[in-house]
Order: structure tokens, then C-alpha cells, then sequence
């Protein structure tokens, strides 16, 4: 029993000390990275850099894969690297994880619909589930997220299709007179 007591607090001692904060920092690293490299003007250099990107979020997500926003920063990275089905794959398992996370909800929506050219038919259906997410946990958000790519019809058919009342009244609120 003490044997066993040990191992646990070995394997505790690595994972608190050897895993978590070496793949949080490279989070931090990419985040901070990211941004320039979608800045370059230079588009071999700019995909070079999504790619090496992309190479530290797969190796960073071996060890840390129960974080919602490195699958939704790998999903945009291979989706900036050319490998749109890898990039739904991501954010599938961003969705897996944590499906709920307001934080994310409205970005998570805009990111399926822009992958709509490799869904299947249960996706398609999951596309109006994320946007009824996105309106009950951010309305506000998600009308102004919509309302830049021309999705607003698209939010409220899947608002009709929901069949949710409450939901339809908090999108006419941040439709209404705009």
C-alpha cells in the first residue's frame, strides 16, 4: 500500500512540476509569436512561420491535451497551413473538451463556419447548436463577430431552428435598429 501511495505522488510531482508549466509557457510563447507571424508580409515567409507554429502547438498538446484553447489555435494553424480537415479535427477536440466555454463559444462558431467545405452532415447540424451557444452565453458578442463576416441571417436560422424563444428575443435585442 505505501509502494502505491509513492507512485501516485512520484507521478503527481512530475505532472505538477514537468508537464503542465512547460506546456503552459509554450502557450504564452505562441500567443505572443502569433501575432507577427500573421503580420508578415512575405506569404513563404508567413506560412514558414504558421508552420513551425503549428508543429509546437501538436507537440505542446502531447502534453497538456485537455486545454480548449491550444486545439483552437491548432485548428487556425492548420487551417493557415493549408490542412482544412486537420483543422476541423482540432477544433473538434477543442469542442470536446470544454464545449460550454463562453469565452470561446462565438470564435468557435465562426471558426466551423469557415470550414464548412469539409463537414459532414452531423457538422452541419453542429453549426446551429455552436451558434445557439454562442447567443445564450454571449449575445452581444456573437452579433458583432457576426455582423463583420455577414452572418447574421445565417445566426438566426439557426436560432429558428433551435426552437428556443428566449434565444430568438436576445438576438432581436442586438439585431434590432442596427
Amino acid at each position: 500500500m505505501g509502494a502505491l501511495a509513492v507512485f501516485f505522488l512520484l507521478v503527481a510531482v512530475e505532472n505538477i512540476f514537468f508537464t503542465a508549466r512547460p506546456a503552459a509557457d509554450l502557450n504564452l510563447r505562441i500567443e505572443r509569436v502569433l501575432p507577427r507571424a500573421a503580420a508578415g508580409k512575405d506569404n513563404k515567409a508567413r506560412r514558414d512561420a504558421f508552420a513551425r507554429l503549428r508543429e509546437e502547438q501538436e507537440r505542446n498538446l502531447a502534453s497538456l491535451p485537455a486545454d480548449p484553447y491550444a486545439w483552437a489555435r491548432l485548428s487556425y494553424l492548420r487551417a493557415r497551413t493549408g490542412d482544412a480537415p486537420g483543422a476541423l479535427d482540432a477544433l473538434r477536440m477543442s469542442d470536446l473538451v470544454s464545449p460550454n466555454d463562453p469565452r470561446q463559444i462565438a470564435e468557435r462558431a465562426l471558426m466551423w463556419h469557415d470550414l464548412r467545405a469539409v463537414h459532414g452532415g452531423g457538422d452541419r447540424t453542429h453549426q446551429a447548436v455552436l451558434w445557439q451557444k454562442a447567443v445564450r452565453f454571449r449575445p452581444g458578442e456573437t452579433y458583432r463577430a457576426a455582423a463583420r463576416r455577414g452572418l447574421t441571417g445565417a445566426v438566426e436560422a439557426a436560432l429558428k431552428r433551435g426552437g428556443d424563444p428566449s434565444l430568438m428575443d436576445a438576438w432581436r435585442a442586438f439585431t434590432k435598429g442596427r
